[in-house]
């Protein structure tokens, strides 16, 4: 009787000084958010960004439409919220005093956009040219009239070439020489037309440098298209007609004055003295 009565003391005991344990049961604290996005014809629309912005969130939450229309914006605490529904080929919607309930999901239902032309202005670049052409193979170069329309050439577009690297007048009376080919190797073309002469394969025609646009000298590494050339090839376009009238005055003046006088040339030296021409 005596450890009976022991053992009901010790387990009384016990339970004064363990509480009882306490079961916790997870409650909700928040609340869901959807809808649909259709377009004004009732097709769904992808990719809308859905934003909602509310007293009871910091910052703001959102999530972008399916491909069938549906966005699911989760756990939001429970409060109001401004909902904005944007796409750029729509106009924004905002549904205001959307209610969002504990242990609920709010539905918005079928949104429909309204289609919204934009009328963006008008962005100027300006940028440079590179002066390399990475991809492109082609030695040479092109000369536009804003270039050398003040130079002190001739008036032959042939003379603007000279203007180029690797390309020279021969002294042999052969005409442009092109990378170290001779004047009979070159191809000449004026707006797209071959303009080779067929014989000596020189430039057929004498074409003012004034109604030259731009001229464009490949010196090497150009287009097997460009078949029959050893030398360079020489395009050449023209001005072309516009809807406004406009034209040129310019004259030309040259005398003695503005020439040197012609130097000897030295042939074959001899011993102890020279011999001049």
């Amino acid at each position: 009787m005596r450890s009976v009565a022991l053992l009901i003391l010790l387990t009384a005991s016990l339970l004064l000084v363990i509480p009882p344990a306490t079961i916790c049961i997870a409650q909700e604290t928040t609340g869901n958010l959807q809808g649909r996005v259709l377009d004004p014809e009732g097709n769904p629309v992808h990719f809308v960004q859905v934003t909602v912005t509310g007293p009871s969130l910091q910052g703001t939450r959102g999530a972008n439409s399916l491909p069938d229309g549906y966005f699911y914006i989760l756990a939001l605490p429970v409060g109001t919220y401004s909902v904005k529904i944007f796409h750029i080929s729509y106009q924004q919607s905002i549904l205001e005093n959307v209610h969002v309930r504990l242990g609920k999901t709010t539905d918005l239902g079928d949104v429909h956009l309204i289609e919204q032309v934009y009328e963006m202005e008008e962005v100027t670049i300006t940028t440079k040219v590179p002066l390399i052409d990475p991809g492109s193979t082609v030695m040479g170069g092109n000369l536009i009239a804003e270039e050398y329309g003040e130079l002190p050439i001739e008036r032959n577009y042939r003379d603007m070439m000279t203007l180029l690297p690797h390309v020279h007048e021969s002294f042999l009376g052969d005409g442009i020489n092109f990378a170290g080919g001779t004047g009979a190797e070159n191809k000449y073309y004026i707006d797209g037309v071959d303009g080779t002469e067929t014989v000596m394969g020189r430039e057929s025609t004498s074409l003012p440098y004034n109604f030259v646009k731009e001229v464009q000298v490949r010196s090497g590494g150009y287009q097997a298209e460009y078949r029959g050339s050893l030398g360079g090839v020489v395009d050449v376009i023209t001005h072309s007609g516009s809807n406004d009238i406009r034209g040129q005055v310019f004259g030309f003046f040259l005398n003695d004055q503005l020439a040197g006088e012609a130097r000897d040339i030295v042939t074959e030296p001899s011993p102890g003295r020279l011999c001049h021409v």
